[in-house]
Order: C-alpha cells, then sequence, then structure tokens
C-alpha cells in the first residue's frame, strides 16, 4: 500500500489485525486454508476459479460478471481499495476524537446490527443517528446486519453518501414507515415477476412481497451491485446469512456474507460475483445465469434462512391456504396472480 512500506494481506476475518505476506505468497502461492483445487476446476494464483483448460492467468481483480467462483481467504481487489480509502477516513475520525493511532495500525471498527423486525430496523436507525451526533460514526468502517437490521440498511443505502446527510435520510425513512403500506395491485404485480422471472420460486418470494412490505412500506428492485461507487464516505456495507442447519446442530457460525460486489461463506472462502448470486454453478463455473437478486428478497433471505427448519416441513400450498395476509386467503393472491398451486415448491433448505 502507498507510504506503508510493505505489502499486507487482507484476511476474510476483517477485524483481524494485518499480517505481511509470506515468501509463499509473495510468489502467488494459495493462502495456508484454501480449498485444493481439483481436476475438474482449476484453481489459479489469485484464487479464482477457472474452467478446466483455460490456461492463462485470471486478473486479480474479480470481474464480478464472471462466471467462476472465487477461492481464497481474502478480501477481493473493490472491498481491499475501499478498506484503504475508507480507513483515511477513519484515522481522521479518531484524530478528532482525540483518539491516536499509526496509519498502519487503524483498528477495524465494525457496528454490527442484531434481527428482531422492525424493532431491529428502527433500533439501528437510531443507534446510527447518536453515533453521527457524538462524532463516532466515521470510526465505523463496516456495517453490517441481519434479518431486521439489513432492512434499515438497504433504506439508507438507497441514498448516496448517506452518512453525510443522515438527519434527512431518516426522516424520509420515519415518513415512509408512517405512511400508507403496498397497494395490492403492486404486490401482486411484484409477485407475477417472481413467479415467472425465476426458477426457482419459493415461500421466501411470498414473505418479502407479502410480509416484508407491510414492514418497509415498499417494494425495493433496486440491486446490491448499483451501490457500488455511490457510497465512498459511508461505512462498507455487508448483508449477512446463517446457516440455519449449523445452527440446529450448534455448530461453529458459518456466516454468508452479502456485499455489492461478492457474496459467500467467509468459512470456505468461495465467493461468486453479488450480480450471479441466486445463479447456478458446478465445478466452480456458472452453469445457468439468474437475474441477480433485488433488494427486497435480499431483505427477507436472512429472516427465512435463520428460521427453524420445522416450520418448512409442509409443503407451501399447506401452509400457505391457512395464512391470512393483507385482510384475504394468500390462495386468492395466488389465483390473482395467475399462479398455479400445483408448481409452487418446497421452501428451500439452504441459502439461495
Amino acid at each position: 500500500m502507498p507510504g506503508w512500506g510493505r505489502r499486507v494481506v487482507f484476511h476474510k476475518d476483517r477485524l483481524a489485525p494485518y499480517h505481511p505476506l509470506s515468501p509463499e505468497q509473495e510468489t502467488g502461492g494459495n493462502q495456508s486454508g484454501s480449498p485444493p483445487s481439483t481436476p475438474s476446476a482449476e484453481t489459479d494464483n489469485d484464487g479464482l476459479r477457472t474452467k478446466p483448460g483455460a490456461g492463462g492467468r485470471t486478473s486479480g481483480r474479480p470481474n464480478h460478471s464472471s462466471s467462476g467462483v472465487r477461492i481464497r481467504h481474502s478480501l477481493n481487489k473493490d472491498e481491499e481499495a475501499f478498506v484503504v480509502k475508507r480507513r483515511k477516513t477513519v484515522l481522521k475520525s479518531l484524530q478528532k476524537l482525540k483518539i491516536y493511532s499509526k496509519k498502519n495500525a487503524v483498528p477495524n471498527i465494525a457496528l454490527l446490527g442484531s434481527g428482531g423486525g422492525q424493532r431491529a430496523m428502527v433500533a439501528l436507525l437510531e443507534c446510527l443517528v447518536q453515533l453521527d451526533k457524538a462524532g463516532l460514526l466515521d470510526c465505523i468502517l463496516y456495517l453490517s446486519g441481519i434479518s431486521g437490521s439489513t432492512w434499515c440498511m438497504s433504506s439508507l443505502y438507497q441514498v448516496p453518501d448517506w452518512s453525510t446527510k443522515l438527519g434527512t435520510v431518516k426522516n424520509k425513512i420515519v415518513s415512509r414507515l408512517n405512511g400508507p403500506g403496498v397497494s395490492w395491485r403492486d404486490a401482486l404485480a411484484k409477485l407475477k415477476k417472481y413467479y415467472y422471472g425465476k426458477d426457482l420460486f419459493s415461500l421466501t418470494d411470498f414473505w418479502a412481497v407479502l410480509i416484508v412490505t407491510m414492514y418497509v412500506k415498499e417494494i425495493d428492485e433496486r440491486t446490491l451491485t448499483s451501490q457500488r461507487c455511490k457510497h465512498r464516505k459511508d461505512p462498507f456495507p455487508i448483508y449477512t446469512v446463517i446457516d440455519k442447519q449449523c445452527k440446529q446442530r450448534r455448530e461453529g457460525d458459518p456466516w454468508f456474507e452479502i456485499s455489492p460486489y461478492e457474496a459467500g461463506y467467509s468459512l470456505t472462502g468461495a465467493f461468486v460475483g453479488t450480480s450471479s448470486f441466486g445463479s447456478r454453478f458446478y465445478n466452480g463455473s456458472k452453469t445457468k445465469h439468474q437475474p441477480e437478486m433485488d433488494m427486497l428478497y435480499l431483505q427477507v433471505a436472512p429472516a427465512a434462512v435463520c428460521s427453524d427448519a420445522h416450520h418448512f416441513d409442509a409443503p407451501i400450498p399447506q401452509q400457505l391456504q391457512q395464512s391470512q395476509v393483507m385482510g384475504g386467503r394468500v390462495e386468492r393472491v395466488v389465483i390473482a396472480a395467475g399462479m398455479r398451486w400445483s408448481e409452487l415448491q418446497y421452501f428451500p433448505g439452504a441459502p439461495p
């Protein structure tokens, strides 16, 4: 890095201190802990999966429309570049608070929002407002959340550089939450888009359109990739999901994370470009492309995946026929949207 005098490697454990590159890493070798390459899909020096027989070196900067899977326990180049710039802001903010740090030892400060539906959404928003008033908001390098906290994050990141005008942004969010909900016609139209535009149509789609919209009062069709380069003065956003199967077995915390650049498991180091999140992959290569998930769907995915599996043992039709949503039977919603019960699938047991 410029002015640092030595190269460093950014680990997926973003809050860990820096570590100099080992001689093996300096020459382009894989880091310890990275999954070994397989005969069916080679791993290049940058940790990017390449198709069999595809010779040559893949660029170190991930191509986010790429069909490959990046396997490496380090940050991608875009996040790395963002962190370098953001760390300068953090350093200045700490100095204003008379907290002094060396340029090569700036602490990695993250704010983590908990789950809890609309309560978590409002709580995180007010916490950020108070941090801003105390002069602490610019000390934050990463902003991460799960479930209801992601509702707050998605609302904030609709506005470029929201942290520079948080008071105004907060008022708009509060005004929206106090306003009218999504109309029946708009909800049906969105449900039809999901139904006819996706290979896998599940209960998560229903939750997004019929439940989440009741709380956030909008249908957010933006995508995470549209946030790139619009938040140079804001913390780096990470939307997180916990694998519910590991939660049930009380194993470690295999977090699944989604950022404007990549989505994947930090535990295994396997990531795909966010624009490809939801597409089908086999042996590290994309086999079928699916449209990028919009923010409405991503606002419900963390909560849905964290839920206990026994809630989804029954087929979707049986569950929905027993549900009351928006003043009428969900079955009527499905019929009005031009769908057939027999075509609905079971709720997926893993992150989409």
